[in-house]
C-alpha cells in the first residue's frame, strides 16, 4: 500500500521552541500509527534560520513552496489553536494546486 505524504500545518512564530515541541508529539503519533508520512520541511528550516527574521523567514518559504510545487506533498494537514498567516500561506499553494487541506484540531477547521 503506497501511504501518503502529509504536509502538517501548524502556528510557530508564537512560540517557536513550544510548537516546534508539539510537532514532535504530532509526528511521533502519527509514525507510530504508521498509516501515512508526516512530513515537516520547516522543521529543519526552524533549527538552521532564525523565524524572528524577517529575511530568513522568506527563505525558510520559499523552500516549503518549491516542495509543494514539485508534487512532494499529497495533503495537508492542520493542527494548532488556530490558523496562522504562514499556515494561509500554505493553504493558499494547496488549494492552488489542488492538494487536499485537512483540519485536525478544532482551531483549525475551514468554512
Amino acid at each position: 500500500m503506497k501511504k501518503k505524504i502529509v504536509y502538517l500545518a501548524h502556528p510557530v512564530s508564537k512560540d517557536v521552541s513550544g510548537n516546534l515541541k508539539k510537532l514532535e508529539g504530532i509526528y511521533r503519533q502519527l509514525s507510530l500509527e504508521n498509516e501515512v508520512i508526516p512530513f515537516i520541511p520547516y522543521y529543519a528550516t526552524l533549527m538552521s534560520l532564525q523565524d524572528s527574521e524577517p529575511a530568513e523567514r522568506e527563505i525558510g518559504f520559499s523552500h516549503n513552496e518549491a516542495i509543494f510545487r514539485r508534487g512532494l506533498v499529497d495533503e495537508v494537514w492542520l493542527y494548532g489553536d488556530f490558523i496562522s498567516r504562514g499556515m494561509e500561506i500554505e493553504i493558499g499553494w494547496a488549494n492552488e494546486l489542488g492538494i487536499d487541506v485537512v483540519s485536525k484540531s478544532d482551531g483549525t477547521i475551514l468554512w
